[in-house]
């Protein structure tokens, strides 16, 4: 187990790979590295932020390169820093004008070896027009940067974007290939999995881009004016508590049991 800036790394582990994350920069982005259990080597997924946390991670996991999901700025803050420490930086030829340096082009449906392990390439432009995926072969784990997350695809409103492609690379190459149990860890937040987003996804396909939530405008509510009428108003916010509190408690329930599969999660 490798402790490091105060807690544990490990993420993900099982018999062939391990996974280790870090949380970096001001929009808590992930960064990944995936290691072969039988020969230690690793690869680092998305250079972001933060680079004295990330080069010292890369010594202790014996980290051999670098591997970019896209090219936003937040997710190559780190790229410099690690190529002057002698780390190779891969990029897809789409994307690769947003970073400042690298070192070699990501194709898509490369083959990138990280020890034994052999981790699949999978464009899938629409968050930008280079995003790229990375499937680990024998191992039921999906790096997919910002083009996936749970409750739907990542955003398409920055220049480059287009919502219609970003629907079509989720559906075409990665829901119709990828088995539902399948672990998704995207470039921020929670873990998901395939079986768990293809219902947010069909939502999304008959909607706009996404953009946030529509609020409705706040009606003023004329306040209870009698003590009958502040019970009722008690016991109808008190309803509504607890079955907000039900449904949370059934989704979280419906994606832990779509989570079912052969390695264990860190928390």
């Amino acid at each position: 187990m490798v402790y490091f800036w105060g807690g544990p790394t490990m993420h993900y582990d099982d018999n062939q790979a391990e996974i280790h994350r870090l949380v970096v920069g001001p929009l808590d982005n992930n960064v990944f590295v995936l290691r072969c259990k039988q020969t230690g080597e690793a690869v680092l997924i998305d250079a972001a932020n933060e680079h004295g946390k990330l080069l010292d991670l890369c010594k202790r996991l014996n980290v051999r390169q670098v591997l970019e999901t896209h090219g936003h700025w937040d997710h190559i803050q780190a790229v410099p820093a690690v190529r002057d420490a002698g780390y190779e930086v891969g990029v897809t030829s789409a994307d690769a004008h947003m970073l400042p340096s690298y070192d070699f082009v990501i194709d898509d449906e490369a083959v990138i070896s990280v020890g034994r392990l052999r981790l699949l390439a999978i464009a899938t432009p629409g968050h930008t027009a280079g995003s790229v995926c990375f499937q680990v072969d024998g191992s039921p784990i999906l790096f997919s940067g910002d083009t996936l997350f749970p409750g739907g695809p990542g955003a398409t409103n920055s220049p480059g974007a287009d919502f219609p492609t970003i629907i079509s690379s989720i559906e075409e190459r990665l829901f119709s290939p990828l088995p539902a149990g399948t672990l998704v860890l995207p470039g921020h937040g929670a873990d998901t999995t395939i079986g768990a987003e293809r219902p947010h996804l069909h939502r999304r396909r008959a909607g706009a881009p996404l953009r946030g939530p529509r609020r409705q405008p706040l009606r003023r509510r004329r306040p209870p004016a009698n003590r009958r009428e502040q019970r009722l108003a008690a016991e109808g916010h008190h309803r509504s508590e607890r079955l907000g509190a039900r449904r949370r408690v059934e989704r979280a329930r419906d994606v832990r049991g779509s989570r079912r599969c052969v390695g264990r999660r860190h928390e």
